[in-house]
């Protein structure tokens, strides 16, 4: 049994410090060893700028072939720091101007060929010079009985009307049918007399 002297001194269950107390500020600072050596604070190295790229590293199909100024253009645009908005239009506007190119250099390279077999036909001995006129007409001629507006217009877009094989080739079938020449031994009243003269294998 306690003294009313111990029953005094001994704290009171209020009185006793808690394990959970918030620690005082000295307790709580860290010792800073004044011998240590200085921490250095450390710096990211920046990322190294990727490599240009070279037309050189680019695999393109074996029948592809691009211009040196389109070559320039387009490492220009990819290897440029450019937003991906820009990128992509400069990418379109590029992707315009070749396939413009490419239809313009393919309309004077058709243009030629047209030119070369008009020139053809007009030089050639059976049907050229003051021959061809009449040629022509008995083509026409021939068109207007057995061919079809279709086939006019066929002509006119692919070109093959301006071909001096073709003209030759036609100008015979009308020698013989718009003439009245022999066709296989009797002469040719229609388009089944001209497809049995065109092609005798299927008859």
């Amino acid at each position: 049994m306690s003294t009313p002297a111990e029953q005094t001194n001994s704290p009171s269950p209020e009185q006793t410090p808690q394990n959970d107390q918030t620690p005082s500020l000295i307790s709580d600072t860290p010792v800073v060893d004044s011998n240590a050596a200085p921490v250095e604070a450390k710096t990211e190295e920046p990322t190294p700028a990727p490599e240009p790229i070279t037309w050189e590293a680019l695999k393109l199909p074996e029948t592809l072939t691009v211009n040196e100024p389109i070559q320039k253009s387009f490492l220009e645009i990819v290897n440029k720091d450019m937003t991906p908005l820009e990128r992509s239009q400069a990418l379109l506007d590029l992707h315009g101007q070749v396939a413009k190119e490419f239809s313009d250099s393919a309309t004077a390279e058709w243009n030629k060929i047209q030119d070369e077999w008009v020139a053809a036909a007009k030089a050639d001995p059976d049907i050229g010079g003051d021959k061809l006129d009449p040629a022509l007409g008995r083509i026409s001629k021939l068109v207007d009985e057995f061919g079809t507006p279709e086939l006019r217009a066929a002509f006119d877009l692919t070109g093959a009307g301006n071909n001096p094989h073709v003209i030759k080739f036609l100008h015979n079938v009308a020698l013989k049918l718009t003439e009245g020449g022999p066709a296989g031994g009797s002469p040719a009243k229609g388009p089944a007399d001209l497809a049995k003269t065109l092609f005798p294998s299927m008859n």
